[in-house]
């Protein structure tokens, strides 16, 4: 990038996204952004969900220029639109050069549904969150600047439960539907109809259930069958999709005859249908644009500056004058960065945000949580409650790992780690995105592996779906 250029980086965090569910037609738009160096246009992104040739379905991101705005007629672009794994790194990206006029939509960025939803679920869906980040970049006649904006779309997240009532059950013959009608204390919201039917194996299956919703888009369902005491069996889990194949309750008609006391009353059976969707989005938040001045521009002129100093004179220089200390007066020891930054932490000198943990209070510094924790720079830049305290709640930590982690953001280092140690900030390194932390925890466990600890560390690996971890211990 060329040192008189300004960028802008937006990021757009869609929470619940997996709600959305698939559905050809399904578009929505980020709030509206405005760059000061885009000459007055006015921008958002656009998500949507589409079928190509292939039938495959995509998510496709797109850049669009708003139908008014106080920008010229044409405005050329340079950009680039990613999706952002909890680390903040690019999952995939691709940069553009564009002309828009108002109303004008760019920037075919797509990737299949399935490896979002499924496949790379977790890379793509931290917490079940979507983060796309579009880059934009404008000459400068002047200094150049960089601005961050942060936005986050919340989808909503509703419940609903039916009840319906199988009568006649000592009547069913085999391969003949009966029909139960499920209804819940809201009738106006919707329907749900299960078309149940006895196989020649004895088993009973819901051979389909159909649903009638008011309003939005249902994400997951569960059937249950319940019993006489109000206990609740799990007969069917699914999406919005019903495979027939897939929809067995796990009892047969022997079954339910032998424990006819706990299932069957008056000759029927009583099932419950419960639903959760989206109703769509339940708000959205913002905060005002950050412009900094691009401080490192001029970072390759002074590496070349200190590459031609000569060091062997220095350091005769600082020898001599060395020499010449008054004989009572002990020179000043050098010290490193990384000392210095042990005597920052230690000393909670300037600090400007505490952590709680338990009864304890722990100091430390905004700017250095968010430059090394992209879980903290989030937390400070979206969430208004950690941004506008001077106080943090850490509940997932115990105080000894809390410092730990604390002392590798400061210094880089972890001191010397046993494996419950290393275990312990190996969760707090997941937890706050920290991955040079977490490489630097896996390679402890690896080099203390022990045949006593193998199925300790094998366990941890395959909670945190650590492949390269696993593949170690294995």
């Amino acid at each position: 990038m060329a040192s008189n250029e300004n960028s802008f980086v937006m990021k757009w965090s869609i929470k619940n996204f997996s709600l959305l569910w698939k559905g050809e037609g399904l578009t929505i738009h980020s709030p509206e952004f405005s760059p000061e160096h885009m000459g007055g246009t006015k921008w958002r992104l656009r998500l949507s969900s589409q079928h190509c040739v292939s039938m495959t379905e995509y998510i496709h991101i797109q850049l669009l220029r708003e139908d008014e705005d106080d920008g010229p007629s044409f405005f050329n672009i340079r950009f680039e639109i990613s999706f952002q794994a909890l680390n903040e790194s690019p999952l995939i990206l691709k940069e553009y050069n564009e002309c828009f006029r108002c109303g004008n939509i760019g920037g075919e960025f797509k990737v299949k549904w399935n490896e979002v939803i499924l496949i790379k679920k977790d890379e793509y869906l931290p917490e079940d969150t979507l983060t796309v980040c579009c880059k934009t970049w404008s000459r400068s006649d002047s200094v150049s600047r960089t601005g961050r904006f942060f936005v986050q779309t919340i989808i909503g997240i509703a419940h609903l439960t039916f009840y319906g009532i199988l009568k006649g059950f000592s009547s069913l013959v085999p391969n003949e539907e009966q029909v139960v009608q499920c209804v819940s204390e809201s009738p106006e919201r919707g329907f749900v109809t299960i078309k149940i039917s006895l196989n020649d194996q004895g088993t009973i299956y819901s051979k389909r259930i159909e649903y009638f919703l008011n309003s939005g888009k249902l994400c997951t369902s569960k059937l249950h069958l319940i019993d006489n005491t109000g206990n609740k069996v799990e007969c069917i889990r699914c999406g919005e999709l019903f495979d027939p194949d897939k929809l067995r309750i796990p009892l047969t008609m022997k079954n339910l005859i032998d424990k006819k006391e706990l299932y069957v009353h008056n000759d029927t059976l009583t099932f419950q249908f419960e639903m959760i969707f989206s109703p769509g989005i339940e708000s959205e938040e913002m905060q005002e644009p950050e412009y900094v001045l691009d401080d490192c521009q001029n970072i390759p002129q002074i590496i070349s500056n200190v590459k031609q100093i000569d060091i062997s004179e220095n350091e005769d220089n600082l020898s001599n004058a060395s020499e010449k200390t008054d004989d009572n007066e002990q020179p000043a020891l050098p010290t490193t960065f990384k000392d210095d930054m042990i005597s920052f932490y230690n000393e909670s000198i300037f600090h400007d945000v505490q952590l709680h943990i338990g009864t304890e209070t722990v100091p430390a510094h905004r700017d250095i949580l968010r430059a090394r924790s992209p879980v903290f720079r989030r937390m400070f830049a979206t969430d208004m409650k950690e941004k506008a305290s001077d106080c943090i709640s850490i509940t997932d930590l115990n105080l000894d790992t809390l410092k730990r982690m604390l002392l590798f953001l400061y210094t880089d280092t972890t001191g010397e780690l046993e494996l419950q140690s290393a275990k312990e900030l190996y969760f707090a390194s997941e937890k706050y995105g920290i991955s040079s932390l977490k490489r630097r925890c896996s390679i402890s466990m690896k080099q203390n592996l022990q045949p006593s600890n193998v199925c300790e560390i094998l366990a941890l690996a395959d909670t945190h779906q650590d492949k390269e971890l696993k593949s170690a211990v294995q």
